[in-house]
């Protein structure tokens, strides 16, 4: 009778047991799926906010683009369509605008302390409200501060503004992560550092003879090549590899079979947006005639692929050489004060949108493909399409 009892009191603790674990069970569940739904609500929240938001700012970032200044030649005349370009990118206006708690715990940090991203974020700020006036004069100064070099300064490169603009931002949000010691995104290389590799393979064995290391870029060069001879228009989406790599040819040779090696480029990492630079160094007087795609095609390392469309283009800049003195770059900063041209995709309402000859224009059926290949595009900045 006693070990009857005692087997009955033992399943009765094992089915008290099983039923504590499945009420336990049960209510962590209930606990994940109720925080999960608070966050899906808070952020549906911040979206519908944000959305909100979006109309009521300005469709076009303002910026003084083409400034009367008193002493206009201490001034970089490129670095506010510079500024304007950035501006334009939803990413940037998200992060100016939207209020995410990463995005509060960043800006309540840097709010007054006058950093690169402080001054950056209230530009951006300002440039959508229609209620004030785009602020731009802070943001040079920081830039002529980072640099402490006038010649640095006027620089009339564009890839080497965006690359610094970018970097900085980077940097600063980093700070920003180690102040609050948590692991909080980065926009900044979450969106735009992307990595590439180069690699030298056998034509005939397909060995790889050589690999470099990776390389983690905010802006890539397209380097057009020197023609031989004037050749019919290329497409952009046929060449891009090889004007990736800046080269055309290796003549050095597989060691195991003797034959020539190809040059490759592979991203490792492929970002959000993917910002190229067209390097002329090869083409000095434009004669590599390159018709310029709205829709790339780029495969990584892995084989996969992903298409980007072309959202930016900022065309017609000057580029002064290294070997310039400040002189000459002062001529030719006066002379890019006019001559640029900005064609744009409005995230807000996916109009074609462009800035010429100080006036912008908008059109509903544009072709940015067709346009920007009649000008001496600079940079073009690319969006993966999801």
């Amino acid at each position: 009778m006693e070990d009857e009892q005692d087997e009955l009191k033992q399943k009765l603790e094992q089915i008290n047991k099983q039923i504590d674990e499945d009420f336990d069970n049960y209510s962590n569940n209930l606990n994940i799926k109720l925080e999960t739904t608070l966050i899906q609500l808070k952020t549906n929240i911040i979206d519908k906010k944000y959305l909100n938001k979006l109309k009521t700012i300005r469709e076009i970032p303002k910026i003084d683009m083409i400034p009367e200044l008193i002493d206009s030649g201490n001034f970089n005349f490129i670095i506010n369509p510079i500024l304007f370009c950035l501006a334009t990118l939803d990413i940037i206006t998200e992060f100016s605008l939207k209020e995410t708690p990463e995005n509060k715990k960043i800006l309540n940090i840097i709010q007054g302390n006058n950093s690169f991203i402080d001054n950056f974020i209230s530009l951006m700020k300002s440039m959508r409200e229609k209620n004030l006036e785009a602020q731009y004069k802070s943001v040079h100064k920081c830039l002529s501060n980072i640099f402490n070099n006038f010649e640095l300064y006027m620089s009339q490169d564009p890839k080497f503004f965006i690359k610094k603009i970018l970097k900085k931002l980077q940097s600063d949000i980093n700070l920003v992560k180690v102040n609050l010691k948590e692991d909080i995104p980065n926009i900044i290389t979450d969106n735009f550092f992307s990595e590439i590799k180069k690699i030298k393979k056998c034509t005939k064995c397909k060995s790889i003879c050589w690999k470099e290391d990776e390389k983690k870029k905010f802006v890539f060069d397209l380097f057009l090549r020197e023609p031989v001879e004037i050749k019919e228009e290329e497409s952009l989406s046929s060449t891009f590899s090889n004007l990736l790599s800046g080269e055309n040819e290796d003549k050095t040779k597989c060691q195991s079979c003797n034959e020539e090696l190809s040059n490759t480029t592979n991203f490792e990492v492929l970002k959000n947006y993917l910002i190229l630079n067209i390097n002329r160094d090869k083409d000095p007087n434009y004669e590599m005639k390159l018709k310029y795609s709205n829709i790339l095609k780029i495969t990584d390392s892995t084989e996969k692929e992903y298409k980007f469309e072309l959202i930016l283009a900022l065309t017609d800049i000057e580029t002064a050489k290294n070997n310039l003195n400040i002189e000459q770059k002062k001529i030719i900063n006066k002379r890019n004060k006019n001559n640029f041209k900005i064609f744009f995709k409005n995230f807000i309402n996916n109009k074609y949108c462009k800035f010429i000859n100080g006036k912008f224009f908008v059109e509903n059926n544009g072709n940015m493909e067709d346009e920007i290949s009649q000008h001496k595009p600079n940079i073009l900045i690319y969006k993966k399409q999801i």
